[in-house]
């Protein structure tokens, strides 16, 4: 289950607590229905502020994913570009060994390999940044949650009132 699908959820109780309450203060007068509207109004606020809440971090969980899912498709392209690069200073490799009679060849062929060697380095630069962005994005998604985890919840400062509270 989604976080959106708890918020709305959430929200719908305290929509349907409100109408509830909004019902029974026609009929309901006096000092204990006071007291009771004044808790049931507490409990509204609080639920419908716990629908926000799920909601906010179902939308900054997905900004996370989202960002942890392109960080990969880049990373992908990192690591091609890397054994790409491997690959072709291979063959360049080869065919300036094979043209060693010339003295271009060789020449071109190193040339060429430290081009290729270069552009690998870049690619695994980058991979590592994307790496570094990563593991920011999930440590952000990791704290959010320990922050609304550590908070007890809005619901949790409503308490429920006992016989005798005044």
């Amino acid at each position: 289950m989604s976080a959106g699908a708890i918020g709305w959820y959430f929200e719908s109780v305290a929509d349907q607590l409100a109408r509830s309450v909004k019902l029974c203060a026609e009929v309901w007068t006096g000092d204990a229905a006071d007291a009771a509207f004044d808790y049931l109004g507490r409990l509204v606020t609080a639920t419908r502020s716990a629908g926000s809440a799920a909601r906010t971090l179902e939308d900054r969980l997905g900004k996370v994913a989202q960002a942890v899912y392109g960080s990969c498709e880049e990373l992908e392209g990192c690591f091609t570009t890397v054994v790409d690069c491997i690959g072709a200073a291979v063959a360049s490799t080869a065919i300036g060994g094979a043209t060693a009679e010339t003295v271009v060849g060789p020449a071109l062929a190193a040339f060429v390999d430290a081009l290729l060697v270069a552009r690998a380095f870049q690619a695994a630069k980058k991979a590592t940044e994307l790496t570094q962005e990563t593991v920011a994005s999930v440590r952000y998604a990791v704290d959010l949650m320990q922050a609304i985890g550590a908070s007890g919840g809005v619901l949790s400062s409503v308490r429920i009132p006992l016989p005798g509270d005044s």
